[in-house]
């Protein structure tokens, strides 16, 4: 398998549609974000989110709150909001 170095440009050759945006807080106090790029029709935006909560519980993350996006010429569009997370360590 080899990794795509660059995003498809036109809109016909998109294959990633959706996005998971992940604003963050550090235990430091610091602010970043993460996001998660793919095609919602071959994986489920539910199991990212989870996926995201637990790899947050092993970092230097105090909270976060995610939100799934589609990506719609080049423009990430919220579509729903997931409750901020405390992570406690």
């Amino acid at each position: 398998m080899t990794m795509e170095t660059q995003l498809p440009v036109n809109e016909n050759q998109l294959f990633y549609k959706h996005a998971l945006v992940c604003d963050i807080v550090l235990n430091n106090g610091k602010q970043t974000k993460a996001i998660v790029i793919f095609n919602h029709n071959e994986l489920n935006f539910e199991e990212i989110n989870v996926g995201m909560n637990v790899a947050f519980s092993y970092c230097n993350v105090r909270k976060h709150k995610n939100t799934f996006c589609s990506i719609k010429n080049g423009n990430l569009n919220p579509l729903a909001h997931f409750h901020e997370t405390i992570c406690n360590k």
